[in-house]
């Protein structure tokens, strides 16, 4: 009799992690988050920082930086990014996971492309919230479009590690949704409860409900509650992030709708909205 395949786990674990680690005071932040989902899944973890070149066209103008000043710049941020390495390397020792390090330098449009391709081959990458007056090159929003990976991103005021005591998925029954829960699920998995918060959920048969989902992720003997609040369009992300700190959530799940656009990323409302209003660690696939 022949033997019996080898079962085969219902969701695969994220076993290579990718953090951008920024050039700022919210570096620790991103790391501490890091090194802690890297622990829970015993993962290797690859800290990436950028540090971007000037092309030199500046100096061409008018009260422009020199080329010796552009110089001295360049030379005192690769020695930051060599000290917030340092960091992350120790933060990776005492928690005792693999890692590996590495420092990019480029111009800013390259950067972006390089952190796209690297991130393409991992399960999972880390980055900081993106400031409002940030330029395009500071945050790697292709990583969010182009990777096809997910991502979590972690608010500016945030400190510590990433808990998964309880999560809350944002549901709208869309693709971006249903990706972001299915990508999410090794998390989900390690949750002990889980909101579902459907604004305006009218559970219209075209659209899968709220309560679908439920029975759903019910099935996989996950601990669901499902919360269907009222909001204006203006207010949905507002509307989520107050049911998710009102509940005591520590990670929220959503799905980001954008596209790049003659070069240019354009957001939705509410993926907007949540990129530039975030409280909590937040998960999102596009």
């Amino acid at each position: 009799m022949s033997a019996l395949p080898t079962a085969i786990p219902a969701t695969t674990p994220f076993n290579e992690i990718l953090v951008h680690i920024p050039p700022d005071e919210s570096a620790d932040a991103v790391i501490g988050s890091a090194v802690s989902m890297a622990r829970l899944f015993a993962a290797h973890i690859d800290g990436v920082i950028a540090v971007e070149q000037s092309d030199g066209r500046q100096g061409a103008y008018k009260n422009s930086p020199s080329p010796l000043e552009i110089v001295a710049v360049f030379e005192n941020e690769m020695k930051a990014a060599a000290r917030t390495l340092l960091r992350f390397e120790m933060a990776a020792q005492e928690a005792g996971i693999s890692y590996g390090k590495q420092v990019i330098s480029n111009r800013a449009e390259i950067i972006d492309q390089m952190l796209v391709y690297i991130s393409r081959l991992h399960d999972l990458s880390i980055v900081a919230q993106p400031q409002r007056s940030a330029s395009a090159g500071t945050f790697p929003k292709a990583m969010l479009f182009d990777s096809g990976r997910p991502v979590i991103l972690i608010p500016r005021t945030h400190a510590g590690g990433i808990v998964l005591d309880h999560i809350t998925i944002c549901w709208d029954g869309g693709r971006c949704a249903a990706r972001a829960v299915h990508d999410a699920m090794p998390l989900l998995e390690n949750a002990r409860s889980i909101d579902i918060v459907a604004v305006n959920d009218g559970s219209e048969f075209l659209e899968p409900s709220s309560d679908a989902l439920a029975s759903h992720l019910a099935r996989r003997r996950l601990n669901i509650q499902v919360k269907q609040p009222k909001a204006e369009h203006v207010d949905i992300h507002r509307t989520m992030t107050a049911v998710a700190a009102e509940a005591g959530s520590s990670l929220m799940i959503m799905g980001g709708y954008g596209h790049s656009k003659e070069g240019r990323f354009v957001l939705g409302d509410v993926t907007r909205d949540a990129l530039h209003a975030m409280s909590i660690p937040t998960f999102m696939s596009f």
